[in-house]
This record gives structure tokens, sequence and C-alpha cells, in this order.
């Protein structure tokens, strides 16, 4: 699980964002396709609320995607090892962190 935490509005107040994100079947191969998907929220004072219209990238192979109504996105066809997300959207600062893509033990 990887959380982004902390997206700075340009305006007084924080937001948190979470990506909250997993591999789905990853393949034997440790080079092989692997699957990043998840959720982006942000916390308001009734909880976290999923945001749509955020983009998220895989930075080093350029995979987007944009998230849907429930703040669910998708990135596909990933390599293994580490893999860089960057979530950005109009207003707040970009965000990035790690993710490692591996097969389970």
């Amino acid at each position: 699980m990887v959380n982004v935490s902390r997206l700075s509005r340009l305006g007084l107040s924080l937001l948190t964002f979470v990506l909250v994100c997993g591999c789905d079947n990853p393949p034997a191969a440790p080079s092989g396709p692997y699957t990043l998907s998840g959720v982006v929220t942000q916390m308001t004072s009734s909880g976290r609320v999923p945001i749509r219209g955020v983009f998220v990238e895989e930075t080093t192979i350029h995979r987007q995607a944009i998230t849907d109504d429930n703040g669910r996105y998708k990135l596909a066809a990933l390599p293994g090892g580490v893999a860089t997300i960057q979530v950005s959207m109009l207003r707040f600062e970009t965000a990035s962190r790690s993710a490692t893509m591996f097969r389970p033990r």
C-alpha cells in the first residue's frame, strides 16, 4: 500500500490525497507486466472523499490515467521494480511517491 500524503493547495488549506494501490495478478518473471490501481481521496471534515479528474502517471515509461467518479485509477503494463507515481490536479501541487512492483511470496 502506498500513501501520497499532503498535497498543499494554492490557498491556505492543506488537503490529503491518498493513493491506495496494489499489484493485480503479477506474473512470475520480475520484468513482466504489472498493474497498479488505487483510489485518490481528499480529506474533508466528514472524512475521506474520492476525487475525480486527478492525473496519475508512472514517470519512467509514462503510463497515464485519470481518476473516475469514484477516484479510481489503473495503470497497466508496468515493468517490475520501483515505479515513481506522480499525481497532479489543477490548483494543487504535484506529488510523487515510489511503489515497488514484485511477485508476492
